[in-house]
């Protein structure tokens, strides 16, 4: 058959679609179905020709139908899918021919067909699963995820997750829904700059689904699975599910009850006490005290003896809890300054966490879900094995896991987890479907080989146990492997596990290329493990670069999909296959973890010659980049780093300079700090140009901020005495009422369940605050770097002059007077008063006029950070020295005002102080403020530690 006569027939078909007899128009659809299927030049020429206003037309017909149109609209919806399997371009062709209204109605049990629900799935779910390029305009995620989470597409999900029927299309529904929730949560549109919007939309999705009962409904068909041993202890109560079909998958449900659920503690308590839930694994509540700063106490049966139960629960450290590395050290060594020591780090995490008494807990002792989470883990198939793995991971990131099951996670999982790193080849007979192109045996093999590492991943934050666990079953050697695999030319490869590649480099390289998709997302998920096991432990860092993967990092991760311009000729990744902005993230993640070491900042770091690919990335147009690329950069322009030449030179100030001025404020944190850093022993004429680049009024606006603490606020106490309500997002779609919470907790946990609430409703609020003291804290210590090191009167002066010093002293003086002030603050402004009086004696005049300045200062005498403790008695040092000459009239003056101010009297009571930094510093102070003094320079004393140089 010519081509001519092929679209001749083509033409009829599509004619016949037209027809108002149901009979040719499903005759027509059976034979387009026929021909399409495998076939993509047909699918093009179908699509060149129409097709899809027809099919669109055909399923969103509406009212009484008859038999024959019903399996119309299943053949019609079909083809649908059939087109979206093809690929990026059919889907944004759909997408742009209003697809989607028809496909979202068609989930409505009442009114559609199995088949057609089916297949409605199927279509959204590969669209979803489809790599779709970042450039287009039109974000089929997004898109999907407006359409899906409305009041009809939330009731649709939960009558197809809540339906009783076991045959097998049913239970396809079931899985087919789940599996669109876990792809399609947390899908919500994002502007540029719009990060306080962002926050507002974070968690919206699940919090509908859980308004609509969806969580729920998942929870009830998780519950199914359980096995007999559990439904035995609950004597047949009414609320438990009939046992699972054989036909039935628990992976897809685990999925997504952990999209849900992820990040959130209040969600995770309300899965873990839905009612089918609540049954099968039953909790028990002490009658104990409650311990300062804990709304209750919650125990689970424990096997162990009465004394395992008085102990308390391990502190969870979690990512929301890691504070940004504060500027609080105050030697005098700069390369001692920048130490990166990792029980430093752990420390200053406890001590925040502990500090945090607003924070409530659960203590738990034990829950027979976790148990058999773990049993799943170890028992079931490799998807299952993942996907109960990444709801335990969540779970133990909230805080929801016992202390003593938190080793067997360590000796059980974690080995598991690794094994499965290069076991994706024994993902087979997991029920699941292909797509675009790919079969499904290779499909649910990649679905293996990228989400182990990512379950690692997760599992492995800022978490030393599971870190060691890891380090221990060999997963360096295996991530180096993958790494090195997936980085290779694709037609040298013949799969991570024995897979054919496609032999064609430019074929494979395509942006929506399947196969392509597939070795990013585990680039970036071994990338991401490697970042977080060697955030911390030096030992492991020393481990990743012993594995010879350093290299393929900077040369094959680093290059971007688009040529940034112009391209500095040192670069070393021209040749690279280009990498998508998550695995360009992912990659800094890994320069940033290894550069936190000063051996290998000096050494492996050159020899990669990474300094020119990370500062490519600075100017790179995806704002998650420049912000990954910033925060290694941070490390990379330390005083004593070999690259911080070279980055300088290629003109790392003014980009730093412009990327402080965008509106995404983590890149701008991260920018300030790392100027932060270069502003360290720099040149005046840098330090100059770098004041002038930000411009004062700017630097003013970011330190100048009053940031109150939204947990204080008088209205949000007034709310904690009233009932728990609904989320006002819920309220605008008009859900189906699902139970109060209120109602199926147990009363000892309902006053914790209602302070998450109100974290909740302040979470915008507070992140917002963060941020803000965290830029605040950068933005003074920048001045700090500025006015120490060389030429320190005359950078002084520059500061004084430029922002005007009474202007700069009195935002001091309303900083240290804040009510609540954040300890980073004070400590930052501290700082900065103790190397102004680190100058000549003009300097310190300008200080010692300003007594309500001083009566602030002395406030902190017993701060509970003893950096600021130890400044404290710098400022009375720097302020009480003898410059060389005859100024002995002027030092009596200050003494003779500081005394006045009661300091004598707090210095002696600081002698006791348990931190002997502080003791030492303060019998200097005693000792000069004492009228004896001492001869010399202030500043080069040492001045209170020199600059501010902390790693990132």
């Amino acid at each position: 058959m010519t081509r001519s006569e092929e679209e001749s027939l083509y033409l009829s078909l599509l004619s016949q679609l037209q027809s108002s007899e149901p009979a040719a128009v499903l005759n027509a659809l059976e034979t387009i179905k026929h021909r399409l299927i495998g076939h993509d030049q047909t699918k093009e020429l179908f699509v060149r020709l129409g097709i899809a206003k027809s099919l669109i037309s055909i399923l969103g017909t509406d009212g009484y139908l008859d038999k024959t149109w019903l399996d119309a609209k299943v053949e019609a919806g079909i083809v649908v899918g059939s087109l979206a399997y093809g690929g990026e371009s059919y889907i944004l062709h759909l997408l742009q021919s209003a697809a989607l209204p028809p496909l979202t109605a068609s989930l409505n049990p009442d009114k559609s067909p199995p088949k057609l629900i089916i297949s409605s799935l199927r279509t959204l779910n590969t669209m979803l699963d489809t790599y779709i390029s970042p450039t287009v305009p039109l974000n089929p995620a997004v898109t999907i995820s407006s359409a899906l989470y409305t009041h009809d597409g939330l009731r649709n999900l939960h009558k197809i997750l809540s339906q009783d029927s076991t045959d097998r299309l049913s239970q396809d529904q079931i899985s087919l829904a789940a599996s669109l929730i876990a792809k399609s949560c947390r899908r919500v549109p994002y502007t540029t700059g719009d990060e306080e919007g962002a926050v507002q939309r974070e968690g919206l999705h699940q919090k509908l689904l859980v308004g609509a009962g969806v969580l729920d409904a998942l929870a009830a068909r998780l519950a199914s699975f359980a096995p007999d041993e559990y439904r035995k202890k609950s004597n047949s109560d009414s609320k438990i599910p009939p046992q699972a079909p054989p036909n039935a998958r628990i992976a897809p449900i685990l999925n997504a009850i952990t999209a849900i659920v992820r990040g959130s503690k209040l969600r995770s308590i309300e899965f873990m006490f839905s009612p089918a839930l609540a049954v099968l694994f039953p909790y028990s509540t002490s009658d104990e005290k409650l311990s300062e700063g804990t709304a209750m106490s919650l125990h689970l049966p424990q096997p162990k003896s009465s004394s395992d139960l008085a102990r308390a629960p391990r502190q969870i450290i979690t990512p929301s809890e890691f504070p940004p590395l504060s500027a609080t050290t105050t030697s005098s060594s700069s390369a001692d300054t920048a130490d990166l020591d990792e029980d430093e780090r752990l420390r200053a995490v406890t001590q925040a966490t502990d500090s945090d008494n607003t924070n409530p807990t659960l203590d738990i002792a034990e829950s027979e879900l976790i148990n058999w989470l773990i049993s799943l883990v170890r028992t079931g198939d490799p998807i299952t094995r993942l996907t109960a793995a990444s709801l335990l991971t969540n779970l133990f990131l909230v805080g929801l896991v016992a202390k003593r099951l938190v080793s067997y996670i360590a000796l059980l999982v974690v080995p598991v987890l690794v094994r499965l790193l290069d076991e994706g080849g024994k993902a087979i007979g997991v029920g699941s479907t292909g797509v675009g192109g790919i079969d499904a045996q290779t499909w649910n093999r990649w679905q293996v080989e990228e989400k182990a590492p990512e379950v690692l991943s997760n599992l492995m934050v800022e978490n030393l146990v599971f870190q060691k666990a890891a380090i221990d079953a060999g997963a360096v050697k295996k991530l180096a492997a993958i790494l090195k695999k997936v980085s290779e030319s694709p037609s040298a490869v013949n799969g991570v596990n024995g897979d054919a590649a496609y032999t064609s480099t430019e074929e494979s390289t395509t942006k929506s290329n399947p196969e392509y998709n597939h070795r990013m997302k585990m680039k970036e998920g071994v990338l991401r493990c490697l970042a977080n096991l060697g955030l911390f432990k030096d030992d492991y860092r020393r481990i990743i670069i012993d594995a010879n993967i350093l290299q393929t990092v900077v040369t094959q991760c680093l290059k971007p999909l688009t040529p940034i311009q112009p391209l500095l000729a040192q670069d070393n990744n021209s040749n690279a296959e280009g990498n998508p902005p998550s695995v360009l993230v992912a990659a800094c993640g890994v320069i940033r973890a290894v550069s936190r070491s000063v051996s290998i900042l000096r050494t492996s770091l050159i020899d990669a010659a990474v300094a020119i690919p990370m500062f490519n990335l600075l100017r790179h147009e995806n704002d998650d980049v420049k912000t990954a690329a910033t925060a290694a950069i941070c490390n990379l322009v330390l005083d004593f780093s070999p690259m911080r030449k070279p980055i300088s030179d290629a003109g790392a100030l003014d980009v730093l300079c412009d990327l402080v001025k965008c509106n995404n404020r983590p890149l701008r944190l991260n920018a300030l700090w790392a100027i932060k850093h270069l502003m360290l022993d720099a040149d005046a004429a840098t330090k100059r140009r770098s004041l002038e680049n930000l411009g004062v009024e700017y630097l003013m606006s970011i330190i100048s901020t009053i940031n109150t603490d939204p947990s204080t606020d008088p209205e949000d106490e007034e709310d904690d005495d009233e009932e728990m309500t609904d989320d006002p997002a819920l309220e605008t779609l008009h859900l189906p009422k699902v139970a109060p919470l209120e109602q199926r907790l147990p009363p000892k946990i309902r006053t914790v369940v209602k302070q998450l609430q109100k974290r909740e409703r302040i979470a915008q609020a507070a992140q917002s605050r963060k941020q803000a003291i965290a830029l605040q804290e950068q933005g003074l210590e920048f001045i700090r770097n500025l006015i120490c090191g060389t030429e320190v009167s005359t950078m002084i002066d520059l500061v004084f002059n430029s922002i005007g010093a009474d202007r700069l002293l009195s935002l001091y003086e309303t900083l240290l007077t804040t009510p609540n002030q954040s300890g980073e603050i004070v400590n930052a402004v501290v700082y900065n008063i103790v190397h102004i009086a680190a100058g000549e004696p003009k300097h310190r005049q300008r200080i010692i006029e300003r007594t309500d300045l001083l009566k602030a200062l002395l406030g902190f005498w017993n701060h509970r950070n003893p950096h600021v403790r130890s400044g404290l008695a710098w400022v009375v040092i720097n302020l009480t020295w003898k410059e060389e000459g005859n100024e002995a009239e002027g030092v009596q003056r200050r003494i003779n005002v500081l005394r006045g101010l009661g300091w004598a009297e707090r210095l002696k009571e600081m002698e006791k102080d348990t931190e002997l930094d502080v003791k030492e510093r303060v019998k200097t102070a005693k000792f000069q403020l004492s009228g004896v003094g001492g001869n010399g320079n202030a500043n080069s004393s040492s001045g209170g530690g020199g600059g501010s140089s902390t790693g990132r």
